[in-house]
């Protein structure tokens, strides 16, 4: 597991379709964009990136509330000089975000791990990784990137840190298992069978105050249609048309979530310890 913290002051992850006249922003980093990211740091083009980062789960969790705003662009089109066209864009304001990375399912580990070692060669880093987690680790810790990391446009450039606070370990659910497990951060909707929403809330009685979770409702976003993957073309190359798709239910920062996760090959489960010593799940898909 590889955690990495990135912030920026604006963000805009466009939605492929809106009905409200402008452009929307997916509230997180879609995981096809995240890839771009690891690409980015590699040096990868687009292809390389979709076949070589392939396998590559993704875990997001916002680090605070999120904020959007509406902007106007101006553009020029066409081939008529002068010709103006005003686009209404929504950006994110200080998006920040902690970022799961699970390499277990790579498809390509051996390559990917070579390539980061040639990167660290030619920028003078006398080291070389035995393994594709530490590959990334020695990389992301010098912030050696080939290219410029963006939150989603080009004029939105990114601040990340590799976090090695934070205390992971796999956890495997059971169909058969009945207690629920506090979630943080965005959850795929088929990777749990049931879900509860509650806000903790501190009353007093008589002198002492006490902590109660209590059923909320509209406490939780469902971001339907997040990009996932890429599809590809009749030759096997990769298109820039999204593939694949998850609807995610994201929590918002008073409420908390309660989950029964499903055994699913197609997720990985952590349990994420925190300051005060208890468990949440972090699911990466």
């Amino acid at each position: 597991m590889i955690i990495l913290d990135i912030k920026s002051k604006f963000g805009a992850f466009t939605r492929s379709s809106s009905n409200t006249g402008g452009l929307l922003t997916y509230p997180l980093p879609p995981k096809t964009s995240i890839l771009g990211m690891l690409g980015a740091v590699i040096g990868y083009d687009f292809p390389e990136t979709v076949e070589k980062l392939d396998g590559i789960r993704i875990g997001i969790k916002p680090r605070g509330d999120i904020h959007t705003k509406r902007m106007t662009y101006t553009s020029h089109y066409g081939s008529r000089i002068g010709r103006m066209l005003n686009i209404k864009q929504e950006i994110l304001i200080d998006p920040e975000y902690r970022i799961y990375i699970d390499l277990e399912h790579l498809k390509h580990p051996e390559v990917v791990t070579e390539d980061i070692r040639n990167i660290l060669r030619e920028s003078g880093i006398n080291k070389r990784p035995q393994t594709l987690v530490e590959a990334f680790k020695v990389l992301l810790r010098q912030h050696i990137s080939i290219y410029t990391l963006y939150m989603g446009r080009n004029s939105f450039p990114l601040e990340y840190r590799l976090n090695t606070d934070i205390k992971t370990r796999p956890y495997h659910p059971s169909n058969e298992e009945k207690e629920y497990i506090q979630a943080e951060g965005a959850v795929p909707r088929d990777s749990i069978s049931e879900y509860k929403i509650s806000e903790e809330k501190t009353t007093e009685m008589l002198g002492k105050k006490l902590k109660t979770k209590e059923p909320t409702p509209f406490k939780l976003s469902i971001i339907n249609r997040f990009p996932v993957t890429h599809s590809l073309e009749r030759d096997n190359t990769p298109a820039r048309e999204i593939g694949a798709y998850e609807n995610i239910l994201l929590p918002s920062q008073e409420a908390k979530m309660e989950v029964r996760p499903k055994d699913s090959f197609s997720y990985s489960y952590f349990l994420e310890k925190t300051a005060k010593g208890e468990e949440n799940l972090i699911i990466c898909f």
